[in-house]
């Protein structure tokens, strides 16, 4: 079964763009633009976490 999905749509800054490029070409070369932005999400989000779980600890 297939899992359910949202889609959206952002707006991203040229700057941000040219960085999106490099990186698809260094690391994602045969992955859809939809995994590579999937995969940066999911490591923002893991990143966040680990920040907020830091932050806790030292309070």
């Amino acid at each position: 079964m297939e899992k359910e999905k949202k889609r959206i749509t952002i707006t991203i800054p040229l700057d941000q763009e040219a960085e999106l490029e490099e990186l698809r070409n260094e690391k994602f070369k045969d992955k859809s633009n939809s995994e590579l932005l999937r995969t940066l999400m999911r490591e923002g989000l893991e990143v966040s976490d680990k920040q907020e779980l830091e932050t806790k600890n030292i309070r």
